[in-house]
């Protein structure tokens, strides 16, 4: 049998064609050829590209923004991660809140994008989100993001003016209190 790559012959005396070759990024061909002895030919032409992605996936979009603050404990978390070369990789993608798998879903937006999306239900205070993915290519990433849940509003103590009292000069003291 006989082996081209690029319309270039390579050696093989065998019936078995078995080669290891580096090929550069791009488009390739290869022929696989075999004659018998009786001059019947047959040809296989393959065609194949060869890309290289040493690029990790990249979050473009998340919520809640890091560092903010939400006044509900019915919290929708979201992130879009895109991978402009080889695509994410949704069956790894990880999603946890306070160190705990939370469900999600996945929805493609384009060939490059995914938006990874969850509803939870927290009690107030400081949350950690860490979400973990890789693109086609095994590149990993991951990145980690907090939040406040408050939803108690603040209070307002009113010393003055009292609430139904008269006064008798148009300049009145105002004095309040938020805590």
């Amino acid at each position: 049998g006989e082996l081209e790559i690029q319309g270039v012959p390579v050696n093989t005396t065998c019936m078995a064609v078995n080669e290891t070759v580096t090929l550069a990024v791009g488009s390739h061909t290869v022929v696989f050829r075999a004659v018998d002895v009786a001059g019947n030919e047959y040809a296989v032409t393959v065609s194949f590209e060869v890309k290289f992605d040493d690029v990790p996936p990249v979050l473009v979009e998340y919520y809640p923004v890091n560092g903010s603050y939400v006044n509900t404990s019915s919290v929708d978390v979201y992130a879009v991660i895109c991978d402009y070369e080889s695509g994410v990789n949704e069956q790894t993608i990880q999603l946890t809140i306070n160190g705990t798998p939370v469900d999600y879903t996945v929805t493609p937006l384009n060939q490059s994008c995914v938006m990874v999306q969850a509803s939870v239900l927290l009690e107030d205070g400081i949350h950690t989100v860490q979400l973990y993915f890789e693109d086609l290519y095994g590149n990993q990433a991951s990145y980690t993001w907090w939040f406040v849940v408050d939803t108690v509003p603040p209070l307002v103590i009113v010393y003055s003016p009292v609430y139904g009292a008269w006064y008798s000069s148009n300049v009145v003291y105002v004095y309040a209190e938020v805590l």
